[in-house]
């Protein structure tokens, strides 16, 4: 059976939606391995747009044949008429992706933040400011 999730890239302007049909699972070899997939086909952090790297996000893990992997609209994020488990909220975060993960059959559960960078690839971690340069602190 698949786990069905959301992806919502949001910059604070724009929050663009993608489904994904596959292994939606929160873990490295899941939702965070796909989003971490990502970042070589969007722009640099600390650039960030919800657009944008949810196009880079399709680009990284569409299969050949379509229907896995798809952007939707408002009418198809309907979590119940999909059969979506997960939710994940991307934001940009200084030079990272700081992702909220939300279960929708187990809603009791609550999700450690995750954070995602090029550099270090992806760790779970509560919110920590930045250092000057914008970076999370190793």
């Amino acid at each position: 059976m698949a786990t069905r999730a959301l992806y919502i890239f949001d910059d604070g302007v724009t929050a663009v939606t993608v489904y994904k049909h596959w292994d939606g699972y929160p873990e490295i070899k899941g939702a965070y391995g796909f989003i971490f997939k990502a970042l070589p086909y969007a722009w640099d952090l600390p650039r960030y747009e919800a657009d944008d790297f949810a196009a880079a996000f399709v680009a990284a893990n569409k299969l050949k044949g379509g229907g896995d992997v798809r952007v939707c609209n408002e009418a198809t994020t309907n979590g119940d008429v999909l059969g979506i488990e997960f939710t994940y909220t991307v934001r940009q975060y200084g030079n990272a992706l700081v992702v909220d993960t939300h279960s929708h059959f187990h809603a009791d559960k609550v999700y450690e933040l995750v954070y995602i960078t090029a550099v270090d690839g992806v760790r779970g971690a509560t919110p920590v400011p930045l250092d000057d340069n914008d970076n999370l602190p190793l």
